[in-house]
């Protein structure tokens, strides 16, 4: 049972659907309705199949699912499978459905991961912009005279930043900028909980400084998929620290 529970969760939390009992509603009928269960029965049933059928997650056969439930539910021994069995086919379509998203994201984020090899590769080459071991771009803009923060040790900054993302036909989308409200207080944050390409640049700044930093995927955000940082973005920073609070 305690298999069966997991799995259920794993279900729910995983693949983000209502596993239960979709009686056809062929099959059932008001008269059939007679008690407060009944209609809980029917009402759960109905709209998990309607969740089921319009987020199109899952592509199952409906008569087989409702009576599959049934034995299940009435712990039957006549079961076609067994619940190892059960465990492991929902297994592989899990991982199916993983796969088959991950494939869609990294389609999705081609442009962007191409459109970003092109612009840093022309970039290297412009006045003031240096380019890291790890790939990262930056260009000093100002450079600080205060102390430089360092990562693991509990260092925090002070800072405003402005971030925009390139998009595949070249052109910059300005997602947020703090320098829009110059009267702001600065953000306060730790080096260590940033993404990888953030915590290299800051490490190179001295408080007072202000750099413009050009950030590509892996050093980013990855194949992380949102409305304003697409998956595969090339992410472009313009960081001023204005002071380092040093932990140790």
């Amino acid at each position: 049972m305690k298999k069966i529970f997991l799995f259920a969760a794993y279900i729910l939390i995983g693949v983000g659907l209502f596993t239960s009992c979709n009686k056809s509603a062929n099959s059932v009928s008001k008269s059939d309705l007679k008690t407060f269960k009944d209609s809980v029965s029917y009402a759960y049933g109905y709209l998990t199949g309607r969740q089921v059928k319009q987020t199109g997650s899952m592509d199952i056969n409906s008569d087989v699912f409702a009576g599959a439930f049934t034995q299940g539910y009435d712990e039957n021994s006549s079961s076609v499978l067994t619940e190892q069995q059960c465990m492991e086919i929902m297994d592989a379509y899990s991982n199916q459905l993983r796969q088959g998203m991950q494939n869609d994201i990294l389609q999705k984020a081609q442009p962007y991961i191409d459109a970003a090899e092109k612009f840093l590769k022309e970039n290297a080459n412009k006045d003031g912009v240096k380019t890291t071991a790890s790939g990262l771009q930056y260009k000093v803009i100002k450079q600080g005279k205060g102390v430089k923060p360092l990562a693991n040790h509990g260092d925090r900054i002070r800072f405003r930043y402005a971030l925009s993302v390139l998009n595949p036909d070249g052109s910059i989308k300005k997602v947020q900028s703090d320098f829009d409200k110059p009267d702001s207080a600065p953000h306060l944050q730790g080096i260590d909980n940033f993404i990888a390409g953030f915590t290299e640049a800051v490490q190179m700044m001295n408080a007072g400084s202000r750099y413009t930093v050009w950030i590509k995927s892996d050093l980013g955000y990855g194949l992380q998929d949102s409305p304003e940082i697409p998956a595969g973005s090339l992410l472009v920073f313009d960081i001023e620290v204005t002071d380092v609070l040093q932990g140790d």
